[in-house]
């Protein structure tokens, strides 16, 4: 058993008439013994349980993390089709705000969706997204209750939004379909901003997860898919284009190396193509592009060689796996003091242009017309959403 979590155990052969909950706490809790009998007994009540044996063995878990395994050993006994309800845990916690299309993305950290100790520190991140993880960081025998711990997480967590001016977006990886349909049927996608679509080879994998996610009624969730095969790789258009809900698109190049019978490269050469075609897709479609993951955490020049490389190809963001990458990925994703500078020389000598009425406008003895300008309008958004500038 893991810090930060519990152990539980059910007799559902009991042969008393009434529910027995024992509980033994191993590690220093904040929450009483009497208030993680409460919640069970609620979430008992809620499945009509009358008469089962519980043992807890607690190791700090959180409530929602206790409540999570019960309900999952619950449901699976008594054999509940994932599209029905959950036992929903009393939350002061409003929804979180939704976010633009463009968001700022340059950090998107995973944690794994069955380790609560983890999540529980997300709240705290410096990243600017946190991904929730129920896909390849999970074990298949841990994929029904790492969904709803997942969802409890972004009901319970004390998430701060409008931290320094932004809202940490909270977003999902689900598994590839049709697994993945039993995680959107759990979702409660009020309190979350987006949903990673993994293996992601035709516009037919989205259009089946916003279907799914419209019976919700929530009209905003931001789609993320994930290409990782040669067949997705050729595709890369039809799937970013087919949706209002894609902000963005993201390579998984262990996958993608694997399916092209490549072997993967520290400097991703091999892959450049791809992540080229990937990168003209998504900027023909006006969505962002987002860089592959960096796998060793403890190597922190070749990360910031690999983020610049993304960033000269144009991705403005990168995937994290370590917390300890999210500071280097941050620093390489922002405009320099040199780019801000141009790009106000930029916007200053058109907008002056244009109250004169010249057709002409030169910078540096370079001409600037307006593709050059709206660039420098977004590098001067951008330094502003980073505190790099103050916004007006």
């Amino acid at each position: 058993m893991s810090k930060g979590d519990c152990k539980i155990t059910i007799n559902f052969e009991t042969e008393k008439k009434e529910v027995e909950i024992e509980i033994k706490m191993t590690e220093p809790t904040s929450i009483p013994k009497e208030k993680i009998q409460h919640i069970t007994e609620n979430l008992l009540n809620f499945y009509k349980i009358k008469a089962y044996e519980v043992k807890i063995e607690d190791s700090g878990a959180p409530e929602y993390a206790i409540a999570s395994r019960v309900e999952s050993l619950v449901r699976k006994h008594l054999k509940t089709p994932s599209n029905t309800p959950y036992f929903e845990i009393p939350t002061d916690l409003n929804p979180p705000k939704r976010t633009p299309l463009l968001n700022t993305r340059r950090s998107l950290l995973y944690i794994p969706g069955s380790k609560p100790y983890m999540l529980g520190k997300s709240p705290t991140t410096d990243a600017d997204c946190v991904i929730f993880d129920l896909e390849d960081s999970v074990s298949f025998s841990d994929k029904d209750v790492a969904r709803i711990i997942v969802r409890n997480a972004l009901r319970c967590l004390p998430f701060q939004d409008d931290k320094n001016g932004k809202t940490l977006e909270r977003i999902v990886r689900i598994n590839p379909l049709p697994l993945g349909e039993m995680d959107l049927e759990c979702l409660d996608f009020k309190y979350l901003h987006g949903v990673v679509i993994p293996k992601c080879e035709s516009e037919k994998d989205v259009l089946r997860v916003e279907e799914l996610i419209s019976k919700s009624g929530v009209n905003q969730v931001h789609l993320m898919p994930l290409i990782e095969s040669a067949l997705g790789v050729e595709n890369a258009f039809n799937i970013v284009n087919c949706s209002k809900n894609i902000v963005s698109v993201s390579m998984g190049l262990e996958d993608y190396t694997a399916d092209m019978g490549m072997e993967r490269s520290k400097t991703d050469q091999e892959s450049e193509w791809a992540m080229a075609r990937v990168k003209n897709a998504a900027a023909a479609a006006g969505i962002q592009a987002i860089d592959t993951v960096y796998s060793n955490f403890r190597d922190n020049e070749g990360l910031k060689q690999a983020a610049l490389k993304a960033k000269a190809f144009g991705y403005i963001g990168k995937r994290c796996i370590h917390p300890a990458q999210v500071p280097i990925v941050n620093s390489v994703f922002v405009p320099t003091e040199k780019e801000i500078e141009n790009a106000q020389k930029i916007v200053s000598a058109y907008n002056e242009a244009i109250q004169r009425g010249d057709g002409v406008v030169v910078v540096n003895d370079k001409m600037v017309d307006l593709p050059v300008v709206k660039r420098a309008n977004r590098i001067l958004s951008l330094a502003k959403d980073v505190g790099l500038l103050e916004k007006k």
